[in-house]
């Protein structure tokens, strides 16, 4: 499991799995994976949350999760992304994700796919609300359902 704070975690070549509880991220710090997966999979009665420690969050407390390089599949179910600059981006050619039963709430952007080309970007059954510049953007092929 991470820490309660996770200052700027970076991860490379192996597959992140097994988050559990609030993940706490402090002002302006990231969670970047890099060439690796991450495997961020809650439940409906025991969810993931990636947030601010601030003791009064507001839309980018915190930077982002940041997917980075590598031809590899992600997947989010079940979490919670509020009060980042970007809940979660996507920023490689070649990754794909599968979003699914998340929530990403007063962020300033809550998904960003930042590379053209990347190979698939599948959201279902998930909720984007109170993020102020938007719930969803960037350019990415998949579906939104």
């Amino acid at each position: 499991m991470l820490s309660d704070l996770i200052p700027k975690l970076s991860v490379q070549r192996t597959k992140v799995t097994s988050l559990q509880g609030a993940n706490r991220v402090a002002g302006n710090m990231q969670l970047e994976i890099r060439q690796a997966s991450l495997i961020a999979n809650g439940t409906s009665t025991d969810s993931i949350t990636f947030t601010s420690n601030a003791a009064s969050p507001h839309p980018g407390s915190w930077e982002k999760v940041i997917l980075n390089q590598g031809n590899l599949t992600s997947e989010i179910s079940y979490c919670n992304f509020s009060y980042a600059n970007v809940g979660l981006a996507v920023n490689q050619i070649g990754r794909s994700i599968v979003i699914n039963h998340s929530t990403f709430s007063n962020n300033d952007n809550g998904f960003t796919g930042g590379a053209a080309g990347i190979d698939s970007t599948v959201i279902e059954n998930s909720i984007f609300v109170n993020n102020t510049n938007a719930g969803i953007s960037g350019l990415f092929t998949g579906m939104i359902n």
